[in-house]
């Protein structure tokens, strides 16, 4: 009868074990995400799947849809204007060992024909951190039409310092908050942890402008100068203001100068949301 009972004891924590497994140790974790992004006058709602990982940025007159592969890794992010056949701009990505290396960019015809405009390569010191990048713009016909060799310098895990080689711009941040970046939680959201891979601007002259110095950094910056060697004026100012919901960043106003023009503004503002999300399997970067 003892060994019936040890017997029985065995069997029911097996089970106990197996349904454990089966139904994993507790509730999913809690995971802190953008809920809605409001960028250039335009409100964006962040859909995500079931693991968290950010799958479309459903705005009020385009959608950015972002897509990956099969171990989650993002390949290609289309944005499509409303009754538009065809995306309007498209980001092709290539992945290595630490994370996205190349960003090829174009605009597509009225068939979905890509007409190349842009290519960076990207090189890495770690997986959130870069020794440069090299930025091409793209001829007609694809040859390079024009080539910056960006390198990087930080203090701790924000920006110093991003120079070309040779030397022709410069741009500079001079202070930085202590608080969590919205933009490194974009970068999170599409597993890209090094930076969020579309916005990267000097100043605030085009469409889906983000600052460059925000792009790259852990927190928020303040002040920023961007340089341009021999140009008739050599500086720009970047101011930038924040508001704060506590840790997190609600809204952030963008003050710049180009080249002498009028101050040029940008306003950024965020809600956010926590959520339960499945565990990622990881892959790792291959």
């Amino acid at each position: 009868m003892k060994n019936l009972n040890a017997l029985t004891s065995v069997l029911v924590l097996a089970c106990f074990v197996c349904l454990s497994s089966c139904f994993g140790p507790g509730p999913l974790p809690q995971k802190l995400r953008i809920k809605t992004f409001e960028w250039e006058n335009i409100l964006y709602h962040a859909e995500y799947d079931a693991y968290g990982t950010l799958t479309k940025l459903n705005g009020t007159d385009r959608d950015i849809i972002f897509s990956y592969d099969e171990n989650q890794k993002l390949y290609q992010i289309d944005i499509k204007l409303d009754g538009q056949p065809a995306p309007n701009i498209r980001f092709t990505f290539v992945q290595g060992p630490l994370g996205i290396t190349e960003v090829s960019t174009a605009n597509t015809d009225y068939y979905g024909i890509d007409q190349p405009h842009g290519h960076v390569t990207i090189h890495y010191l770690t997986p959130t951190k870069l020794s440069g990048v090299v930025e091409q713009e793209l001829n007609v016909d694809g040859t390079v039409g024009f080539e910056l060799d960006r390198r990087f310098v930080y203090n701790g895990n924000n920006i110093a310092r991003v120079y070309t080689v040779p030397t022709f711009t410069e741009f500079t941040a001079s202070a930085y908050d202590h608080k969590s970046n919205p933009f490194m939680l974009l970068a999170n959201a599409v597993n890209n942890p090094a930076f969020f891979p579309i916005g990267s601007a000097n100043f605030p002259v085009g469409s889906y402008n983000i600052p460059l110095i925000n792009i790259y950094s852990e927190n928020n910056p303040l002040k920023g100068v961007y340089q341009i060697e021999g140009a008739p004026i050599t500086a720009t100012s970047h101011v930038l203001n924040y508001t704060y919901d506590g840790n997190l960043v609600k809204k952030i106003v963008w003050n710049a100068t180009y080249l002498g023009d009028p101050t040029q503004t940008r306003i950024f503002k965020f809600e956010y949301e926590w959520a339960r999300c499945r565990p990622r399997e990881h892959h790792g970067h291959e």
